[in-house]
């Protein structure tokens, strides 16, 4: 009996995989039990437990995070959940996590599962819970990464998505360095996740030649290491003539209050800052001469100097101190 529960909970899982129309389905305790086999290494599932604190805090479901159903803002905390994840959601006996799932459904989460009889009925099975909290650090994107082939001189963004899969704190405590590598990152070592939160940072593939690079990148926290690994190449662009390739030249690097462009582009070429996320801070058209922007306004950090001259682009980092 145990064995085919556990499959009905694989199966229910794997339906969501390839389903388009959100997933909301009350489960015995006993299909519950088998959900959370079935999702014990799926980053995004979440077990939310909309008791007290007082009830919550010496008895709970292993990982399970809290959200107090009578907390005047809960509508609020709810709708601050990443309605992607999975959700496993309990009370004490059904009454306030049923009103919750209900609410949930109108709020746009995509798939979500009302325990019945809440951990009344899961004691009742004598399934285990436990008065311990515990961070756990888990990738949501996949831990290996291959680039695309990277033209030499320009540079390719890797998203990187991390997780804690539980309810303490997640702190982080050390990255591989990434001197002497083609390969550097925006990650912020100062992050803090609470449960069932995500962190993105960035990675940044800068080939120097056309040999495969191999990586791997380890994030040290309280609640495990992850472990990434990246493989690169580098291209040159030969199809493009080496007298039509931009020569522009940025001066100082790392820069201060003043940043100084070396080259005579054409009239239409455009200058971009460039924000590690994407976000263009500063556009302009360069002229032949006169090439001085004042970046004082820009925090310290790192961004991308983007120049574009028709169909030919170079990017270039840019530290700014």
């Amino acid at each position: 009996m145990k064995n085919s529960i556990i499959l009905f909970g694989i199966l229910a899982f794997s339906f969501h995989v390839f389903a388009q129309d959100p997933i909301f389905q009350a489960f015995s305790a006993l299909q519950c039990d088998s959900l959370i086999q079935a999702n014990a290494d799926n980053p995004n599932f979440v077990i939310l437990d909309v008791r007290t604190p007082n009830e919550y805090n010496p008895q709970h479901l292993e990982g399970a995070i809290n959200r107090n159903y009578f907390d005047a803002d809960f509508i609020e905390q709810l709708d601050q959940l990443n309605k992607q994840k999975t959700y496993l959601i309990h009370c004490k006996s059904g009454s306030r996590s049923g009103s919750a799932f209900v609410s949930m459904q109108s709020m746009g989460f995509v798939e979500v599962y009302n325990m019945i009889g809440g951990i009344n009925a899961w004691n009742s099975q004598s399934l285990p819970t436990t008065a311990e909290f515990a961070p756990r650090l888990m990738f949501v994107s996949d831990s290996i990464v291959t680039t695309e082939i990277v033209p030499i001189g320009e540079i390719d963004t890797i998203h990187v998505i991390l997780t804690n899969r539980a309810n303490d704190t997640l702190q982080f405590a050390s990255i591989s360095s990434l001197d002497g590598t083609e390969f550097y990152t925006d990650f912020n070592l100062d992050t803090t996740l609470l449960g069932a939160e995500d962190y993105q940072f960035q990675l940044f593939y800068e080939p120097t030649d056309e040999l495969p690079d191999t990586l791997y990148f380890s994030i040290e926290s309280n609640g495990g290491e992850a472990l990434l690994k990246l493989i690169g190449t580098g291209n040159e662009t030969s199809n493009v003539a080496e007298n039509t390739r931009l020569k522009f030249k940025i001066y100082p690097n790392p820069a201060g209050h003043y940043l100084y462009l070396e080259g005579l582009p054409s009239e239409k070429a455009s200058f971009e800052i460039v924000h590690l996320n994407g976000q263009v801070l500063f556009k302009k058209q360069l002229k032949y001469s006169g090439n001085l922007v004042d970046i004082s306004t820009l925090q310290k950090g790192i961004y991308f100097v983007r120049i574009i001259d028709g169909a030919y682009r170079q990017i270039e980092k840019l530290v700014v101190e």
